[in-house]
């Protein structure tokens, strides 16, 4: 294969939707022999290559009631034979393509037989050691979590309140002076049933809380774990525009552990529900 050819297949691949984790890595023993073994970047070991695939994928457990489409794969590997390495608009070259991406396969693989995109694709989703994708904003998340159920269950009884405000006479609309005693009267009165301990222990977990969202807001995401965080903590500062009735933005914190409202959560619901019914139908 030429070296025109390789940078079109590359260039082209750039431009098509990132590749899904391969379903098999090739075992040494299908290797050709070291003796037998053409050059590793041929158009005959390409070949090889593209037949390994199909086998393993036709032969192999991939997921239940997934199948390889026998009749594909041999357009297929019959493409990676002869298409033509010096058009990059030929129609077997567009087969090539096509097939390794609906397949999840790698490009690197085919062309090269570099198996670096196989090891770390693997590695990305199944690696136990190291900090997971998006460590800090998880940890993040977890804070805002607990913060935003503390100060659920300290925000003060809406009753201590009215009952405040009601004995200072606020309802009366005083002015002046009448205004400054009636504040006073509010204070006293929220002094008394509770009200203003209850709120200064509230405002103070709120604090807590804005600041973890804003801290959120700072940390880029590189998952749709991390897409939700920062979307709760955007509900939660939405830096002078309320958030809190957003269902797109509910949506995306709900996939990374936070609970919606329940008027949302119903929302939420029948949404997925009219997506599932318009699936079946198409």
């Amino acid at each position: 294969m030429s070296p025109l050819s390789r940078r079109t297949l590359v260039a082209t691949a750039a431009a098509l939707p990132a590749l899904a984790l391969p379903a098999a890595v090739l075992p040494a023993a299908a290797l050709p022999t070291a003796a037998a073994a053409p050059a590793i970047d041929s158009r005959e070991a390409m070949v090889i290559r593209a037949q390994q695939m199909v086998d393993l994928l036709g032969t192999c457990y991939v997921r239940e009631g997934w199948k390889l489409d026998a009749e594909r794969g041999a357009q297929f590997v019959e493409s990676v034979r002869t298409f033509d390495e010096n058009d990059g608009d030929c129609p077997k070259f567009r087969i090539v393509l096509d097939w390794m991406h609906d397949h999840g396969q790698s490009l690197d693989w085919l062309v090269d037989g570099d198996v670096a995109g196989l090891i770390t694709a693997r590695a990305a989703l199944r690696a136990t050691v190291g900090p997971p994708i998006d460590a800090e904003l998880i940890a993040l998340g977890e804070r805002l979590k607990a913060v935003t159920a503390e100060a659920a269950k300290l925000k003060p009884d809406r009753r201590l309140y009215d009952a405040a405000w009601k004995a200072s006479g606020f309802d009366k609309k005083p002015k002046g002076r009448a205004n400054d005693a009636a504040k006073r009267q509010f204070e006293a009165k929220a002094k008394e049933n509770g009200y203003s301990a209850a709120s200064k222990k509230w405002n103070a977990v709120c604090d807590v809380k804005y600041a973890v969202a804003r801290a959120i807001l700072r940390v880029p995401s590189n998952s749709r774990v991390g897409d939700g965080i920062r979307a709760a903590a955007q509900i939660v500062d939405g830096d002078g525009i309320s958030c809190t009735d957003s269902d797109v933005l509910w949506d995306m914190a709900a996939r990374a552990g936070f609970d919606p409202p329940a008027s949302i959560a119903r929302d939420l619901r029948r949404m997925a529900a009219a997506h599932a019914r318009k699936a079946v139908q198409s």
